[in-house]
């Protein structure tokens, strides 16, 4: 018995790892500030009814402190990541952009490495211009 159940959990084990990543990974991730939570939710909203991104978390909010044009800000601003196909980052980039308050908006991309793979299927499938 003892056999059985420690088998059955290697097992387990084994098909859990083996959905953890997939061969190709061309998923990123984009970090971005806004001014406010409701900015950030209609950046994340619009971008999401445009199929450029699966899905935002929109994170809360934050202190940031920077130098802009020779004045020191300490400033409240809300986070937000996006995750999105690798090959959509330059359109989703100009979007934020083209949607931001900002005259320059913090929009960073950190690439996606690996990951649990129905979730980075699910990414690709919601970004698919094929999604009816």
């Amino acid at each position: 018995m003892w056999l059985q159940s420690r088998t059955a959990i290697l097992w387990s084990s084994f098909l859990f790892v083996r959905t953890m990543a997939t061969a190709t990974v061309d998923l990123s991730l984009l970090y971005v500030t806004c001014h406010s939570e409701e900015e950030a939710e209609t950046i994340a909203e619009t971008l999401v009814g445009e199929k450029l991104i699966a899905c935002a978390n929109v994170l809360g909010k934050g202190k940031s402190i920077y130098e802009y044009k020779g004045e020191m800000h300490k400033d409240e601003e809300h986070y937000m990541l996006l995750k999105t196909r690798k090959d959509l980052v330059p359109t989703v980039i100009a979007r934020v952009v083209d949607l931001h308050s900002y005259d320059v908006p913090c929009v960073v991309e950190v690439p996606v490495q690996s990951g649990h793979g129905p979730f980075i299927d699910y990414v690709r499938t919601q970004t698919s211009s094929d999604l009816a």
